[in-house]
């Protein structure tokens, strides 16, 4: 078996978010690395800095062609993503090179050693970069999808909820009567990236990429929520975010041409929903999301 020393935070995730399966997970994954190499034909290296919810490498092909790896705890949003990244591809996304959805397995293009959105310092540009993404990568999509919607998304706010102190259930309220609204009023639905935002855009030489797609489906306003509550913490800590927010609305608006009502809409109730999440998954991050839903 593989040794691996994996961040303690890491794993803590992985057990928060994912139970017993996660725990399992993370005991054979030593194993999964094994095997990747040698079905692949690749050798993995170290993993990359700032693990989040998956095993994420760089590694090298039997042809000398480096690439990422990304291993997951398998489930249905990994099959999502699969798909997802299929149905996107556009040189606004990257490109998806393998895969194996029953092991969690994702063979990628190596956008080593591409910057993150969120090491730009240029807010208004990167407003223009997420633009410009949002254009491209949209897709049109038939009734007959296996994804989620983002009404699906939204009925987690129906569930029993047990808040911390300092999250108001009146804020549950607001977001649940603000996405039934925008829900009865969508337009055209599209498959979204559903998770568009600083950490998961990186540069690939002279453009951006997205990484990551959730893949649900929804009208194409929504897409900007993650944007605008992000990058955490600085939008909610060192950042003046009622200011940055109220320009990167305005931004939106102009070069998308979306409404400016519903931008403000939906990012407010994904804001409360993503708080949520959090919270399901024992994350203080519930906090600066509330920060950014006031904004």
């Amino acid at each position: 078996m593989k040794t691996l020393h994996l961040p303690s935070s890491f794993k803590a995730r992985i057990a928060n978010t994912f139970g017993d399966k996660g725990k399992a997970w993370l005991e054979t994954l030593p194993d999964l690395i094994l095997e990747c190499e040698s079905r692949f034909h690749l050798k993995m290296y170290s993993h990359i800095p700032n693990l989040s919810f998956n095993y994420v490498a760089e590694a090298i092909q039997k042809n000398g062609a480096k690439i990422i790896v990304k291993l997951c705890v398998p489930s249905k949003e990994v099959e999502n993503e699969i798909n997802a990244l299929q149905l996107l591809q556009s040189n606004e996304i990257v490109k998806l090179l393998d895969f194996d959805s029953a092991q969690g397995i994702l063979l990628l293009e190596n956008l080593s050693p591409g910057k993150m959105l969120s090491t730009l310092n240029d807010d208004t540009k990167a407003t223009a970069i997420v633009a410009n993404i949002i254009k491209q990568i949209g897709k049109p999509i038939s009734n007959e999808h296996s994804f989620p919607t983002t009404l699906e998304w939204f009925a987690r706010l129906e569930k029993p909820l047990e808040l911390p102190t300092g999250f108001s259930i009146s804020l549950i309220d607001k977001a649940k009567h603000i996405a039934k609204e925008l829900h009865q009023d969508m337009g055209d639905k599209v498959l979204l990236h559903g998770d568009l935002h600083h950490f998961n855009i990186l540069s690939q030489k002279e453009s951006w990429v997205a990484i990551d797609p959730k893949g649900v489906v929804g009208e194409r306003e929504y897409e900007v929520g993650a944007f605008l509550r992000n990058p955490i913490p600085n939008i909610a800590t060192t950042m003046n975010t009622k200011k940055i927010v109220a320009r990167r609305v305005d931004q939106l608006r102009e070069h998308l041409n979306f409404d400016k009502q519903k931008i403000s809409a939906w990012s407010f109730a994904q804001a409360i929903l993503a708080a949520v999440w959090c919270v399901d998954s024992k994350s203080d991050d519930w906090k600066l999301f509330l920060i950014c839903s006031g904004a």
